[in-house]
């Protein structure tokens, strides 16, 4: 049979998951909303119905706030049951020093100032997506062309008359090298020392 204890962990753990899951909700509302915005830029879409695509991010974070709306409301029920699980345990004195952490956060904190800064997070996201996305229905991004002139294309080695041929190279006789420098060294005269002669 289940005690209030096994209740009591059970309670924070699920709440502990709802949180995780809330800030990954505002991961999944902002990354494909940029997502779609920057696709239907990059490709041509035609006019009707198929421009109010643009409205897409719209649902997307309007959807993903209803999900964080839905968790907040559940931390909500489980934090209240905490509370009563541990005035049970400990009463309702408020000179009591450890009350449980349900109180610890409750006196210390504001729950409902930090959800209430969320919303009006929320609520910024999904105007500036609804004033975006209604700029962009009736004035679309202009699509980039392909309609640039073809460069004309010349042969360079034909232009410019070059023959490419294979490099030739001739062999070095090591006897005809060495007979030329021998040669070279006879005819080579060391200068003459000067000597003084005396003037008569």
């Amino acid at each position: 049979m289940p005690t209030h204890l096994d209740e009591y962990k059970a309670a924070h753990e699920e709440i502990t998951l709802f949180q995780r899951e809330m800030h990954r909700t505002w991961v999944w509302a902002i990354m494909p909303a940029g997502v779609v915005y920057t696709w239907l830029a990059s490709h041509p879409l035609p006019s009707g119905v198929l421009k109010s695509l643009w409205f897409i991010p719209a649902v997307i974070l309007l959807i993903c706030y209803k999900r964080y709306e839905a968790f907040n409301w559940r931390i909500e029920v489980l934090a209240n049951y905490l509370l009563e699980i541990e005035e049970g345990a400990f009463g309702t004195a408020m000179n009591v020093e450890l009350r449980g952490m349900a109180h610890y956060n409750r006196e210390h904190s504001d729950p409902k100032k930090l959800v209430r800064h969320a919303r009006w997070a929320w609520w910024g996201l999904i105007a500036a997506s609804l004033v975006l996305s209604s700029w962009l229905f009736f004035s679309p991004p202009s699509q980039p062309t392909n309609d640039r002139p073809a460069l004309p294309q010349t042969n360079t080695n034909n232009s410019l008359n070059i023959s490419l041929q294979p490099a030739t190279i001739t062999p070095i006789n090591d006897r005809s090298v060495s007979l030329q420098a021998r040669s070279n060294n006879s005819a080579f005269k060391p200068p003459q020392p000067i000597t003084n002669t005396p003037v008569k």
